[in-house]
């Protein structure tokens, strides 16, 4: 039985390793844009013909959120006609499918500039969505391991590539500090005052003189402080401005301030909150992430199709197609209506639900547009083409993941540093 990671993670309780049974190795990680290499796998291929270009970006030192507003900003259209499948860090060097509208295509050649790079272009029949990916393919470099941690990392790779990554949510998916999860707990629990001072707070926001003096109005509540924030506002990041101009014009109404806010910057701190309770769930029963049995909710891979493991079924024949990455027990993700288990499973999670407040009822009473009906997600990332090589003094490390899965959690395996 593995221990319980005694840092007690904010953003992954009870953490613990697959490969706990190494020691650590001392390794260097993302020193360069070049160390860490994401190229999209989409899941389909462009029609051809349509009213959209879909546009292949390599970008570096940028979040996706960032190429969009540039992108909007050089074609001079709405970041909302812009499609994307999947969200890639800033720090690396990635190269994802974005949608225009063709109405934009003269201008395309406008788009290249320092950290982004045009590769290719193709016309398409639909606006990108978000999910619209295979996968993710990595090329991770990774320094510093000595001569002796060597054999050691080659066989945590091993035991990785045959059983699969423990499909942790990352710490980059709690934001700043890694502690999104709490304004997601102040959202559920319908706490709109304290959600606008945490999410201004230092915890949570970059620390600067507007912003500390956008929180100190907050937390005080005097209606002239509030007033004079309208002028604030255009010293403030957009989201903040828009926060600082509704607590003016309605001072004290934090449910309104709220609600002003964008939905989906706030359905990303809910959606953090359903990650920590997933990343619990997976700690506690890491010893069968892999290995199905009566009464799980299995998914098969690829896709997302789900059965429960009935008495019907054969459990050893199912084991062997666990086995070949064919199907994988999952973990929930929170929400109104989430599939359940049944058995020592439904047991198990309806203890972390307890344990992490995420009562149904809580779910069901999010505002309009904040719905989160809850799903399923493996709790293993299979680790499609793994392979390695040393060159020289670095090790690289190419393998893919399916969509929403993180590299960084294969990295941690081997330093045991999140």
């Amino acid at each position: 039985m593995l221990e319980a990671d005694p840092r007690g993670l904010a953003w992954a309780p009870g953490l613990r390793y697959l490969t706990e049974d190494e020691p650590p190795i001392a390794l260097s990680f993302r020193e360069r844009p070049e160390d860490f290499v994401v190229d999209e796998l989409p899941s389909f291929e462009p029609s051809g013909g349509g009213e959209h270009r879909l546009l292949r970006i390599e970008k570096r030192g940028i979040s996706t959120f960032d190429l969009v507003a540039h992108v909007a900003r050089v074609l001079e259209i709405s970041k909302k006609h812009i499609g994307y499948a999947g969200l890639k860090d800033a720090r690396g060097v990635t190269r994802q499918w974005i949608s225009v509208p063709a109405q934009s295509e003269s201008r395309l050649g406008e788009i290249e500039r320092d950290g982004v790079r045009m590769l290719e272009v193709a016309s398409n029949d639909r606006k990108l969505r978000l999910g619209a990916l295979a996968g993710n393919r990595f090329d991770l470099r990774l320094g510093g391991i000595s001569e002796a941690d060597r054999p050691r990392t080659e066989a945590s790779l091993e035991l990785l590539s045959r059983r699969g990554l423990p499909n942790y949510f990352g710490p980059q998916r709690f934001g700043l500090h890694g502690r999104g999860h709490e304004l997601g707990r102040v959202l559920l629990e319908d706490r709109p005052r304290e959600f606008l001072l945490l999410w201004t707070g230092s915890q949570h926001a970059p620390s600067t003189p507007e912003l500390e003096e956008l929180h100190g109005a907050i937390a005080r509540g005097q209606s002239s402080e509030l007033r004079k924030l309208g002028g604030l506002a255009t010293r403030l990041p957009r989201d903040y401005a828009t926060l600082a101009r509704q607590l003016a014009r309605r001072r004290g109404d934090f449910r309104s301030a709220l609600r002003a806010l964008p939905r989906p910057m706030l359905r990303l701190h809910l959606s953090a909150l359903q990650s920590r309770a997933f990343n619990r769930v997976l700690a506690t029963r890491l010893e069968s992430y892999d290995r199905p049995g009566p009464g799980d909710l299995v998914q098969l891979h690829p896709g997302r199709s789900l059965f429960e493991v009935g008495p019907e079924e054969d459990l050893e024949e199912l084991r062997r197609r666990a086995v070949r990455a064919e199907l994988s027990p999952t973990g929930p993700l929170f929400g109104a209506r989430t599939p359940t288990p049944s058995g020592v499973w439904r047991t198990l999670e309806e203890r972390a639900r307890a344990e992490e407040g995420l009562e149904a009822e809580r779910w069901r009473n999010l505002p309009a547009g904040l719905e989160m009906p809850g799903q399923r997600r493996s709790l293993r990332a299979p680790l499609e083409g793994l392979k390695h090589r040393w060159d020289g003094k670095f090790l690289r490390v190419e393998f893919s993941l399916p969509p929403g899965s993180y590299a960084s959690v294969l990295v941690a395996e081997l330093s045991k540093n999140p």
